[in-house]
């Protein structure tokens, strides 16, 4: 169920001007993906897994894991571990 008339928000700015070309595009094909139970049994998994793994990180990689989808970010250092993750540095 896609999310409709919600601005998109990120906890960073780009760092610099060729960032920007790259996230432009990539915004515009962007599926959002709701909570489901599916996704919370694997955030437990990854929290049990992965001892310093943050809440907000874990939820991210269980939705990429389940969905088979590219995780794309600027700390790959917090997701390197996990088995399965298809991983793409910014």
């Amino acid at each position: 169920m896609p999310m409709t008339n919600r601005r998109l928000s990120f906890p960073w700015s780009p760092s610099s001007q060729r960032t920007i070309p790259f996230i432009s595009p990539t915004l515009t094909e962007l599926e959002l993906f709701p909570l489901t139970s599916q996704i919370a049994r694997i955030v437990g998994d990854l929290r049990r897994a992965h001892a310093g793994l943050k809440a907000f990180d874990s939820g991210i990689a269980a939705t990429a894991l389940l969905t088979h989808s590219h995780l794309i970010t600027r700390n790959v250092r917090d997701f390197q571990d996990i088995d399965g993750l298809s991983l793409m540095a910014l």
